[in-house]
């Protein structure tokens, strides 16, 4: 046996029928490669995938917020108040690279365990009232804050959380904070900055001005649970017996008295 016929392959006779085919029966279209060439198609179409961007390093100065006693007193109460989630706006001004959150107040909501619902009517109406306040304008023209509660929950964003935050950058405004609480004691401050492009997550805080006397937080305590009594009324999950079933519509007030409201 010659070396030739060492080296041939046990395969040379179906290899060299291959080779004579005729090429349309080898080609591209051919039933047995048509699932790879629509697959292959598939990655030919126009995607919708945002592109995305990230910073190799921190810019050398990283913002910090400032929080009124005052401010931080108003969130304790809102939020100690229920344990669904429930929201509020405020003030936000630049003081040097820092950010001074100096005022607090609620709008109109409605409230359930998963969900705080802002809307631009109830930011109207509450950007209405500050305007008849003696310090209305000032408020008006900073009111860069938005803060709710997550219950129990954990302090980070959900999807709806960003969708508010691209609904904040529709009003033209160079930055706006975001403020992410629970009833545990968490928080989490995020800065969009969009006059510099970017995001800051967890900035670090701290408080600033005079803290308030035990006879100035029962005061406000008394003020903002009427408040909400007017402004926030949450939902809860229907409990299907024949004394509960269809009132899931409860006010905050009735919910801190241990009382339904009648339906009318």
């Amino acid at each position: 046996m010659t070396d030739e016929s060492k080296d041939e392959s046990p395969y040379a006779e179906e290899e060299k029928g291959k080779a004579e085919a005729p090429v349309e029966q080898a080609s591209f279209h051919q039933p047995g490669w048509e699932f790879a060439r629509m697959a292959a198609q598939s990655f030919l179409l126009p995607k919708t995938f945002p592109t995305q961007a990230e910073l190799l390093y921190l810019p050398s100065v990283i913002p910090t917020i400032r929080v009124h006693q005052m401010a931080l007193l108003k969130i304790f109460i809102i939020v100690s108040a229920i344990d669904l989630e429930v929201g509020w706006l405020g003030t936000a001004k630049r003081v040097g690279s820092d950010i001074l959150v100096d005022e607090v107040f609620l709008f109109d909501q409605d409230v359930s365990y998963g969900h705080t619902e802002l809307s631009t009517d109830s930011m109207s109406k509450v950007m209405l009232e500050t305007l008849k306040r003696p310090d209305g304008e000032s408020i008006f023209n900073n009111t860069r804050f938005w803060g709710h509660s997550h219950g129990y929950g954990g302090t980070s964003p959900s999807g709806q959380d960003d969708q508010t935050m691209r609904t904040f950058e529709g009003f033209g405004a160079q930055f706006f904070l975001r403020g992410i609480f629970n009833r545990t004691g968490d928080l989490s401050f995020s800065l969009y900055d969009w006059q510099n492009n970017l995001v800051y997550h967890r900035l670090p805080w701290k408080l600033v001005g005079k803290q308030p006397s035990m006879s100035t937080y029962l005061k406000l305590q008394d003020q903002l649970r009427s408040e909400m009594k007017e402004r926030v009324v949450y939902h809860r999950p229907v409990i299907l017996n024949p004394i509960q079933q269809g009132k899931p519509r409860q006010s905050v007030a009735d919910f801190l008295l241990g009382r339904r409201r009648r339906r009318h």
